[in-house]
């Protein structure tokens, strides 16, 4: 059984994980280099939305063609 320390604790990881992931994309944001060298989608070429970067930082695809990418993983069994 979980009790208040144990809370405490997970909360902590999650906030250092969020935190870690957004230092992340603030030095990709600085350096230019979000995701792909030039910020776009590597399947599509279009640019990667920033809200995607906050929760994947190192994002190299847009949401529907990493969708796609991993639906085709999944039927060749990749």
């Amino acid at each position: 059984m979980f009790d208040e320390r144990d809370y405490e604790r997970a909360s902590e990881l999650a906030e250092g994980e969020i935190e870690h992931a957004l230092a992340q994309h603030r030095q990709r944001m600085r350096d230019g280099a979000e995701g792909s060298p030039d910020g776009s989608c590597l399947e599509c070429g279009l640019p990667i939305p920033a809200a995607r970067l906050a929760v994947w930082p190192n994002a190299t695809r847009c949401v529907e063609c990493q969708t796609d990418h991993e639906r085709q993983q999944k039927t060749t069994g990749a």
